[in-house]
Order: C-alpha cells, then sequence, then structure tokens
C-alpha cells in the first residue's frame, strides 16, 4: 500500500509540476508578446512623421514672415491681400497648396509620385503611386 500510495503522490506532483510549467510558459508569452518591439517599420514612419512635422512647421513660419513683409510694405497690397485671403482659408480648414506640396515630397522620399487624375472632371483628384514590393511572387506564375 505504502509503494502504490507513494507512486500516486509522485503522479500528482509531476502533474502539479507541469500545470505549474504550462501556466508559467502561458505568463511568459503574455509578457513576451505585450512588449513593444521597434521595427524597421517603425523606425521608417516616426522619421518620416518627424520631417513631416519640421517641413509644416517651416512652410507656417514662412507664411507668417511672407505676411508681416506684405503688411510692413504698402506697395505690395495684392500680395498682402493673397497671404490674408490664405490666412483666412486656413482658418476654415482649407487647404491653400502647401499640402499638395507636402505629399509630393513624401512620395518621393517614398520612392513614388504623386500624378493628377485625368479622368475626374468634377475638380482635382490626386493618385499616389508607391512602389511595393512582393515578398511571395509564386500567385504570378500562374
Amino acid at each position: 500500500m505504502d509503494s502504490t500510495s507513494n507512486l500516486l503522490q509522485l503522479s500528482n506532483i509531476a502533474e502539479l509540476n507541469t500545470q505549474i510549467g504550462a501556466e508559467r510558459l502561458k505568463m511568459e508569452n503574455i509578457q513576451a508578446t505585450s512588449r513593444y518591439r521597434i521595427t524597421l517599420f517603425s523606425i521608417v514612419t516616426g522619421l518620416l512623421l518627424l520631417s513631416l512635422l519640421f517641413l509644416m512647421l517651416y512652410l507656417h513660419r514662412k507664411r507668417k514672415v511672407n505676411l508681416e513683409l506684405c503688411h510692413k510694405n504698402e506697395e505690395l497690397s495684392e500680395a498682402r491681400d493673397q497671404a490674408e485671403a490664405a490666412n483666412k482659408a486656413d482658418n476654415f480648414g482649407q487647404g491653400t497648396g502647401p499640402e499638395l506640396n507636402i505629399c509630393r515630397l513624401i512620395a518621393e522620399r517614398l520612392k513614388g509620385k504623386v500624378l493628377p487624375d485625368k479622368e475626374y472632371k468634377e475638380g482635382a483628384r490626386f493618385v499616389f503611386v508607391l512602389p511595393v514590393e512582393e515578398k511571395n511572387k509564386s500567385y504570378l506564375k500562374t
């Protein structure tokens, strides 16, 4: 009876160790998946967004300086009117041109381009063309 109870206790201990090991493995997997992994894509995206921020700040500062110069010089009344119209359009959230230039710069940095859609007749529409590298091209061989 003692040997049977000892075997039963050993099997219970082994089963308990297996359960504890499985729980520990689950906890390690949860911790491993919850950590933030820095990838090349996140670095490139961060750098692009940072360069976009600096570009927007530069354009905003340049527009403010031009507006101040127009107010100081009365001979530039037409330029002042255009600058005020652009500033008013910005206050209403409408695009005045720099956004398209920023999009073009980002597309060129990603080795792509921005093209006008010639088929669209109800205003202006632009198409982004960005290169995509396919890792698995086996579907193209069919």
